[in-house]
C-alpha cells in the first residue's frame, strides 16, 4: 500500500512538471539602446499606445555615452515613437523618430547635428512703466512656420514659456490689454547660455522691436462746400457778406470809428493825453527813460609807504625773508597718512545712466539686472534685462555669467556667456559699461 501511494505521488508530480514546461514563454518587448554625443544627456521615449493616448517612458541618464530604454509594450502597440534626448549642459534637445524592431534590440546613434531645438524658451513681457504685463497674449512663430500662443496671467510676473523651439529665426508678438501690440524678430542659436533661453519683450521698444498703436486716429470730417465754392479757384477772395445782417455790421463799424475820432479830438483840444487819463485811473505805465545807474564808489588811493615797508600794514619787511607783521607763515606739509586697508573688489560705472556709481563685490553670488531686487541694480537702463548676468566668486576672482539676457553680455568688446574677470576688464550690459577693479 505504501509503495502504491509513492508511485501515484511521483506520477502526479511528473505530470505537473510536464504541464508547466509546456506553457508558452511570455513575448519579449525588446529594448532601445541610444548612443549620445556627450556625458550629460537624459533620454526617454514618447509614443501613443493602442488606444491613442500619449505615453512616456521613465527618463534614463546616459552613462559612458549610452543609455538603454526598456520598451513598455510590444513594438506593435507602440505607435509614432519619438526619441527625446536632453543635453543638461546646454539646455538643447534632440528629437528623432525611430523604428522599433519587434522582440529585438533597436540601436540608435545621435549626432550633434540631431540637436535641433531649445527645450525651454521663456519670454518676459514688460509694459511701458517697466512693470511685468499682467494680461494679454504672446505668440511665437518659429523657423518652421508653426505659431503658438500663450496667455499672460496676473500672477505670472509677465512670463510665458514655450517648449522645444527649433533653432533659427523666430518672431514674437505681444498683444497688451489696451489693444496695442509689440513685435520682435530674433534668431535662436545653439550656442546660448546654459539652461533655458530668456527673451525680454519690453513695451519701451528695444532694438529690433516694432510697436503698434491701439488704433489709427479717425480721419478729420470732410466739410461739404457749396457747388460754387468747390469750383472757385483757391486764391479767389471770399465774397462780402450780403443781406440785412451784413449791412447792419458795416454801419456799426462806421459809427464806432466816428465816436472814437470825436473822443480823440475832444481830448486833444483839452490838452489831455491817453497816458494822463490812465494815470488818473491809477494805471502806471513803464517809463521810456533808462533807470539811473548807481554810482560806483571809487577805491581809496593806496597808502604812501616808504621803501622796504609793507604796502598793507606799513611795517618794515625782514631783509632776509621779506616777511612783515601781516605775513602768514605756511605750516609744514603733513606727512602722508598711513595706507589703510585696500578697498575690496568693486564695479565702477564708466558709461550709462548710473555713471559714477560703484558697487562693492561681496564673497557671494551677485545678480546684475534692471530689477530692484538685483544686487547690482540698474533700473534706469531699459536695455538691461531684469536678470541680465551674475557674478560668482571663484577664489580671489569672479566669474561673470550671462543669464540669458536679451541684448547679451560683453567683456572688452567681445560677447561672452561666462568669463573669469581680470582687474581692468570692462563689462558691457545694455548701454551701461562697468570696470572691474580688484
Amino acid at each position: 500500500m505504501k509503495y502504491r501511494y509513492l508511485a501515484c505521488s511521483s506520477a502526479l508530480l511528473l505530470a505537473l512538471l510536464v504541464c508547466g514546461t509546456g506553457r508558452a514563454a511570455p513575448a519579449t518587448t525588446g529594448r532601445l539602446v541610444v548612443t549620445v554625443p556627450g556625458d550629460q544627456f537624459t533620454v526617454w521615449l514618447e509614443y501613443q499606445d493602442a488606444q491613442g493616448a500619449a505615453q512616456t517612458t521613465p527618463p534614463v541618464l546616459a552613462a559612458a555615452g549610452k543609455a538603454t530604454i526598456p520598451l513598455p509594450a510590444p513594438p506593435a502597440q507602440v505607435r509614432q515613437p519619438l526619441l527625446v534626448a536632453l543635453d543638461a549642459a546646454t539646455g538643447n534637445v534632440a528629437l528623432k523618430p525611430v523604428t522599433l524592431k519587434p522582440g529585438k534590440e533597436t540601436a540608435v546613434t545621435l549626432a550633434a547635428a540631431d540637436i535641433s531645438a531649445v527645450e525651454l524658451l521663456r519670454v518676459r513681457v514688460t509694459g511701458s512703466d517697466g512693470q511685468p504685463a499682467e494680461s494679454g497674449t504672446v505668440s511665437l512663430t518659429d523657423s518652421q512656420g508653426r505659431t503658438r500662443t500663450q496667455s499672460l496671467l496676473p500672477r505670472g510676473e509677465g512670463m510665458v514659456e514655450f517648449s522645444r523651439v527649433p533653432f533659427g529665426k523666430m518672431a514674437l508678438k505681444a498683444v497688451f490689454a489696451d489693444g496695442s501690440s509689440l513685435t520682435q524678430e530674433s534668431e535662436l542659436k545653439p550656442d546660448h547660455a546654459p539652461g533655458a533661453v530668456v527673451v525680454e519683450l519690453a513695451k519701451a521698444t528695444p532694438a529690433g522691436a516694432k510697436e503698434t498703436a491701439p488704433g489709427n486716429a479717425p480721419p478729420a470730417p470732410e466739410v461739404e462746400l457749396p457747388a460754387d465754392a468747390k469750383d472757385a479757384p483757391a486764391n479767389t477772395p471770399a465774397p462780402a457778406p450780403s443781406g440785412p445782417g451784413g449791412v447792419a455790421s458795416l454801419v456799426g463799424l462806421v459809427l464806432l470809428a466816428a465816436v472814437g475820432y470825436v473822443g480823440y479830438r475832444v481830448l486833444k483840444d483839452r490838452g489831455t493825453t491817453a497816458a494822463g487819463v490812465l494815470q488818473k485811473l491809477g494805471i502806471q505805465l513803464p517809463s521810456d527813460e533808462p533807470a539811473a545807474q548807481p554810482a560806483r564808489p571809487t577805491a581809496p588811493p593806496p597808502p604812501l609807504v616808504s621803501e622796504g615797508c609793507c604796502p598793507y600794514c606799513g611795517q618794515p619787511k625782514d631783509a632776509t625773508t621779506g616777511e612783515c607783521a601781516c605775513s602768514v607763515t605756511t605750516a609744514p606739509a603733513a606727512a602722508p597718512a598711513a595706507a589703510g586697508s585696500q578697498q575690496g573688489p568693486r564695479l565702477v560705472v564708466m558709461q550709462g545712466p548710473a555713471l559714477g556709481r560703484s558697487f562693492a563685490l561681496a564673497d557671494t553670488v551677485l545678480m546684475i539686472g534692471r530689477a530692484a531686487e538685483s544686487d547690482i541694480s540698474l533700473p534706469e537702463d531699459n536695455t538691461v534685462s531684469r536678470r541680465h548676468a551674475s557674478l560668482v566668486p571663484e577664489g580671489n576672482a569672479f566669474l561673470l555669467r550671462d543669464q540669458g539676457s536679451a541684448n547679451g553680455t560683453f567683456v572688452n568688446g567681445m560677447r561672452v556667456t561666462e568669463r573669469v574677470l581680470q582687474p581692468g576688464d570692462e563689462i558691457q550690459v545694455g548701454s551701461t559699461r562697468l570696470r572691474y577693479e580688484a
